[in-house]
């Protein structure tokens, strides 16, 4: 949390509009509890920036956003979309972690972008962060940064970086209004604002792609 509000200015200097936070790297909880001093620290910070916050429940795959409760979904699975359809409340939508699905999908034999498709009507929270889609497997590397020269894993990168193919899939799919999108804070400062603007680029495509559906 001391570095917390240093990110914050960062993040607000690129002009991003949402955050999303893990409390458990914040230090926010302890045997299950909220510490006081340090949650009244956190919401003091988060006060003096104009985002809009999501936050990620610990234990439970869900997390809780200013609107809505989200089901966290790393794993392709059309089940959880067709049940939260079911549920069809407003505090209840699913999150693609495309990454994560693109990773799994390898390892299944799914078809990445069917499972994406299968997805994205029930989806209402979107982590964007790039990848070659190798399943990390038995593979080992010493350093993380031999995982990212070499491909394989959940590497966290850039937009632009792996091979997913960004453009493609949100001038397709259409998810939920008010959809949140959430970029990976990866090691590379110096290039977010150019992976920043990527992402915003696909808002427009995909607010393009919406367009399409409406008429």
């Amino acid at each position: 949390m001391e570095s917390l509000e240093a990110d914050f200015r960062s993040f607000a200097d690129m002009c991003v509009e949402a955050v999303g936070l893990e409390l458990t790297t914040l230090d926010l909880m302890v045997g299950g509890r909220v510490v006081p001093e340090r949650a009244e620290r956190l919401i003091a910070q988060m006060r003096e920036f104009d985002f809009r916050y999501t936050v990620h429940r610990v234990v439970s795959r869900t997390s809780r956003t200013r609107r809505s409760t989200v089901t966290r979904l790393m794993l392709p699975s059309p089940g959880v979309a067709q049940t939260a359809k079911a549920v069809s409340h407003l505090n209840l939508v699913a999150l693609i972690d495309f990454s994560h699905a693109y990773s799994e999908s390898t390892h299944r034999g799914l078809n990445f972008r069917e499972q994406l498709r299968a997805m994205a009507p029930a989806t209402g929270h979107l982590h964007v962060h790039s990848s070659f889609g190798r399943p990390q497997g038995l593979h080992r590397t010493y350093l993380s940064q031999e995982n990212a020269a070499l491909g394989p894993g959940d590497l966290h990168l850039l937009l632009g970086w792996g091979d997913i193919e960004w453009d493609d899939i949100f001038s397709e799919l259409v998810f939920l209004p008010e959809t949140v999108l959430i970029m990976s804070r990866a090691p590379y400062r110096n290039e977010q604002p150019g992976s920043l603007a990527q992402a915003k680029n696909l808002i427009v495509l995909n607010h393009r792609a919406e367009s399409g559906v409406a008429e």
